[in-house]
């Protein structure tokens, strides 16, 4: 809550007047934007596509979850929120700094969640159960040729052998899927190196520690998370 008030309920107070008093006002403006991005012959079904196209994109970029789970559903309106924040930005309806906005949406989820403890979960063992489990749609991305995606098929992570014989590789997105309600990537990250599993980038920084490496994938050199085919074969139930 800014200082400038008492307390939350001052706040919303205020807020709600200034959304009574602004509702509708800057609705010619966004209209404007739309129809300059999305071609309007193409009908409602692409407006609904661009955007939910958006709301992934920037969930995946604010590291919020994504999911079917409550936590991922609630995720989303804060994703919608911000998908209209940056449209009514970039339209000049709303006179915010992008940074200012993504700030604010970060802020109240985290705030939210804040009031949520998640259950004791066992990180690494979800992680190995999680590989187990989906082995089979894994792209393999090991050898000196380069393996192309092929459109359409559903992959849950890659096959690496760069830092090991065998590595479990995800993009941010992919490891997102399957972060545990109540938990994010660097939670998860957090898990796994400390076990031992993480193979990471070293930093320059002793107080910074990354978590993400460089691999090849598709022929290109891509930032992504690396873990070690050694959780295989680590017992189910971890202390």
């Amino acid at each position: 809550v800014p200082k400038a008030y008492v307390g939350p309920r001052q706040f919303v107070e205020r807020v709600e007047a200034k959304a009574r008093a602004q509702y509708g006002s800057a609705l010619a403006q966004v209209l404007a934007e739309l129809a300059r991005r999305v071609k309007p012959e193409d009908g409602p079904d692409a407006v609904k596509a661009w955007l939910k196209d958006r709301i992934e994109f920037l969930l995946t970029k604010l590291d919020l979850p994504v999911g079917a789970d409550a936590e991922g559903r609630v995720a989303k309106y804060f994703g919608l929120a911000y998908a209209a924040g940056l449209f009514a930005i970039r339209a000049g309806a709303l006179p915010v700094h992008p940074k200012t906005l993504r700030r604010a949406i970060i802020s109240v989820f985290r705030s939210r969640s804040a009031n949520i403890p998640p259950a004791a979960t066992d990180l690494v063992g979800e992680v190995r159960r999680f590989i187990l489990h989906h082995e089979g749609h894994f792209h393999d991305q090991r050898g000196p040729r380069i393996k192309l995606v092929r459109r359409g098929t559903r992959i849950v992570g890659y096959v690496t052998s760069e830092l090991e014989a065998k590595e479990f590789t995800f993009t941010r997105k992919q490891l997102q899927r399957f972060c545990p309600p109540g938990f994010r990537v660097k939670h998860v990250c957090e898990a796994l190196r400390t076990a031992g599993l993480l193979l990471h980038d070293s930093s320059k920084h002793p107080r910074i520690l990354k978590h993400q490496t460089k691999r090849r994938i598709a022929g290109k050199r891509k930032r992504v998370y690396s873990v070690s085919a050694r959780i295989k074969t680590m017992g189910e139930e971890r202390p």
